[in-house]
């Protein structure tokens, strides 16, 4: 992943490209509550809402989540 910093909030985020080939910022380290993993080919996939307990990958969350300033950054759909 390449880490950048968030030109508002200034955490560090990385971009991955999701399965529906759009970008999204996600929190550069990974969180026990994320719902976001990242395959081994560099596409991100959201999981399910459930109990994530016994999943052993690492799941990352949304910076659009974290971030105070994050809808000021949002791009319509």
């Amino acid at each position: 992943m390449n880490i950048v910093e968030c030109r508002s909030c200034k955490a560090k985020i990385a971009f991955i490209t999701m399965e529906s080939g759009r970008s999204m910022p996600v929190d550069s380290e990974p969180v026990d509550n994320g719902n976001v993993w990242i395959g081994e080919d560099g596409v991100g996939r959201v999981v399910g809402k459930g109990d994530y307990s016994t999943v052993t990958m690492p799941l990352f969350i949304s910076h659009f989540a974290t971030c105070p300033n994050s809808k000021a950054h949002r791009k319509s759909k």
